[in-house]
């Protein structure tokens, strides 16, 4: 047990950094042993709070905020790596750097933020934008709004967005305020939303489940997408009947680590669903159509050759 005023846990779930009574201290959950970092310098009882915000992916360096500024630090001596300004960096959201390093992201009211700790100094400013994750290629995958005020995912580099996904067209949305993520990688991300079933059923369906006593289709259900986390193109499509709209904007969805399952949860159940995997024959398949066809035909014009073949008969 020990006491703590902040900490973070790295992503291998081996290191937890936290910070109390007035240093920060790094724990390997695997040894049990410890070790004190330096910073900050002269650290005492009064000196303003400091919150951790989490390891690196390589685990190498260590994320805190004081006062009005951002902090990198060398996880192993606790040496700054990086500083950078901001007046309001008590209220970030979330707050995180990118595969290598070199470039860290946050989340105000305003938008999202992208600082770049390299020798360049390049910003970003995504307005009215919600960090989701970085991509492996060092772009920024976020939640924005469209030019009708609609809201979607995209894709930023350090100039623009390079890619964007928008909900399919329906005539009949619900209340149900749209949801996106990223897996922890940011190779695959997620959206949902509640849909009105607009499809009337014939009324011999409708005396078919009086009579078995079948409940009918619900007025809502709830639509999944699973996108590609570079070209945000549709890799799979779910829809969950059993929705529940008195539920509202309670679900959640998560990925496990591995990118192979997501969890959705809300105030009644838990489910864990497989994502198929796509490989790039059946991709190319799907994606062409007109290979389809011609392959087809081949065979056809294969299959008919040999039943000529066997029709005719041999000559004396």
């Amino acid at each position: 047990r020990i006491p703590t005023e902040s900490f973070s846990v790295s992503a291998n779930n081996r290191w937890v950094g936290y910070f109390g009574n007035g240093t920060i201290n790094v724990l390997d959950l695997e040894t049990h042993k410890e070790h004190k970092l330096s910073f900050p310098p002269k650290a005492d009882k009064n000196r303003s709070m400091i919150s951790l915000r989490g390891f690196s992916a390589d685990e190498k360096l260590l994320v805190l905020i004081q006062d009005d500024a951002i902090f990198v630090l060398d996880a192993a001596n606790g040496k700054v790596v990086s500083r950078v300004g901001e007046k309001k960096a008590t209220k970030l959201r979330r707050l995180s750097l990118n595969p290598d390093n070199k470039a860290l992201a946050w989340e105000l009211e305003n938008g999202v933020y992208v600082h770049d700790l390299g020798p360049e100094k390049k910003a970003l400013h995504i307005p009215d934008a919600k960090f989701l994750n970085w991509h492996p290629s060092g772009t920024i995958l976020v939640e924005c709004r469209d030019q009708k005020g609609n809201r979607r995912i995209e894709r930023w580099d350090w100039k623009s967005k390079v890619a964007a996904w928008s909900f399919p067209a329906h005539e009949k949305p619900s209340g149900f305020r749209p949801q996106f993520w990223a897996s922890h990688d940011g190779r695959l991300a997620l959206s949902a939303r509640s849909v009105v079933n607009d499809q009337p059923l014939p009324p011999w369906i409708k005396k078919l489940h009086a009579w078995l006593r079948v409940r009918p289709p619900p007025a809502e259900y709830l639509e999944v997408f699973v996108l590609d986390g570079e070209s945000l193109r549709e890799l799979k499509q779910w829809k969950k009947m059993d929705y529940d709209p008195m539920l509202g904007n309670n679900f959640h969805f998560d990925f496990t680590p591995d990118g192979n399952y997501f969890v959705i949860s809300d105030e009644s159940f838990i489910e864990h669903w497989p994502i198929p995997p796509h490989s790039w024959l059946k991709s190319s398949l799907w994606a062409s159509p007109v290979l389809l066809a011609v392959l087809s035909l081949l065979a056809l014009r294969q299959f008919w050759r040999r039943c000529q073949r066997a029709t005719i008969s041999p000559s004396v």
